[in-house]
């Protein structure tokens, strides 16, 4: 199973998740023009089934969209353990390259999870970056699973973001010398994605 799972295969998820979203969004439009969304009952005060309106349409769009749900909440989980998957392979990776390339300093896999591996820039403003203090030029030392072991590349970190929209990330930054920790909640803001900063990972030297 764990030979399976990529990032890519974790990002089709993401996306797969997403259609899923504008496809419920569709549905409740179409649900809000018949007036009724998805909760008003489908009958009038004396239990007879409104006669104006598609019923049976009605209930099929209800039930696609209860399906949808159900099925993103599975997608959610998957999307959580195949990131587990493919951050702990990496980090398994770098270690062993480590044990295996730096005879005589035993000390190096745990020092370098807190050694930066991103930058974050053009923090928006009245963007969930600000509200969670982050500035441009912060060194990110972890973000949720992530931290320099594991870390593959900028894609992962999108990865995670995509799959925990509304939902804390703990985010370390390393600033004026000092760690600094709080929580970030990737959401739909007015302006682009679901940060509103650019993370960029660091050039290895």
């Amino acid at each position: 199973m764990e030979k399976e799972v990529s990032l890519e295969s974790v990002q089709a998820l993401v996306k797969k998740r997403d259609e899923m979203e504008d496809a419920i969004k569709v549905s409740l439009e179409l649900l809000n023009g018949y007036g009724v969304g998805l909760e008003k009952p489908l009958v009038d005060e004396e239990g007879y089934p409104l006669g104006d309106l598609d019923l049976p349409a009605i209930r099929a769009t209800r039930h696609s969209v209860y399906c949808l749900r159900n099925d993103i909440k599975e997608i959610v989980q998957q999307i959580d353990q195949g990131l587990e998957i493919v951050h702990g392979r990496a980090r398994r990776e770098k270690e062993e390259m480590q044990e295996s390339g730096a005879a005589g300093h035993p000390s190096t896999s745990r020092t370098e999870e807190l050694e930066p591996f991103a930058r974050v820039g053009n923090v928006s403003a009245n963007s969930p970056a600000q509200r969670a203090g982050l500035l441009e030029g912060d060194l990110v030392l972890k973000f949720g699973s992530i931290n320099k072991l594991n870390f593959t590349g900028v894609a992962t970190v999108g990865a995670l973001v995509n799959s925990s929209e509304d939902r804390p990330i703990q985010v370390a930054v390393f600033r004026n010398n000092a760690r600094k920790d709080t929580i970030l909640k990737p959401q739909r803001w007015k302006g682009q994605g679901l940060l509103g900063c650019f993370i960029s990972g660091l050039t290895t030297r």
